[in-house]
């Protein structure tokens, strides 16, 4: 599968590197990581259109499950089965002896609804966090 991501080429985005090169350095172990290695075939801004070029078979990315989830034709997309899923805590941030606004009960409310089997995981002087939030995983072409 490697040399296949190489040929393909890389359809970077914002958080493009970052994903990328947790999900290869966990999951390609023997080749080599840097992305410097992976030619770039494009780069997109917005998060809603970044799969548009994997569909038209111009390279493959890396994404949180959530972008696809969003995507309209997620059906059209192949997604890679990975040995090692990669998962990422997300944070809710408070500042220390500052009250929320009312509206902030509510947001809590439907990141806990988001992520119901994640409990929160550790309050201290920056806040709390979510455990394990969608993960990025590896978005390929359409055969």
């Amino acid at each position: 599968m490697w040399q296949a991501l190489l040929q393909f080429g890389f359809i970077n985005h914002p958080d493009g590197h970052h994903y990328a090169i947790q999900l290869l350095e966990s999951n390609f172990t023997t080749a080599s990581l840097g992305m410097e290695e992976i030619r770039q075939s494009g780069y997109i801004n917005q998060w809603s259109q970044i799969l548009l070029p994997v569909l038209l078979g111009l390279g493959f990315t890396v994404i949180p499950q959530s972008c696809l989830d969003a995507f309209p034709t997620p059906d059209r997309i192949r997604s890679a089965d990975l040995r090692v899923p990669i998962k990422e805590t997300v944070y809710l941030i408070t500042k220390k002896h500052r009250p929320l606004p009312a509206r902030y009960p509510m947001i809590r409310e439907l990141l806990a609804a988001q992520w119901p089997q994640r409990v929160w995981l550790r309050c201290g002087k920056l806040g709390q966090s979510f455990a394990d939030a969608q993960p990025p995983s590896l978005r390929l072409p359409p055969p």
